[in-house]
């Protein structure tokens, strides 16, 4: 594809639920993988292939501002 696929990484649980949480709040699409033992708590994002350069820029900006 395109590269539309974003992994976030977290130290722990309630912070990528919290991230997630945000974002949803902000009717941006994402899941926080949270119940894998082998891995670490992380955030995917998966925006539309067709996104807009624009739409990236919002998305990227609106991660940016959250963290």
């Amino acid at each position: 594809g395109c590269g539309h696929l974003v992994g976030l990484q977290f130290t722990t649980v309630e912070k990528a639920a919290a991230f997630a949480k945000k974002l949803n709040d902000r009717c941006i699409d994402s899941s926080a993988q949270l119940y894998k033992a082998d891995c670490p708590p992380a955030v995917l994002l998966k925006p539309p292939v067709i996104s807009s350069p624009a739409t990236m820029r919002y998305l990227t900006s609106a991660i940016d501002e959250l963290l």
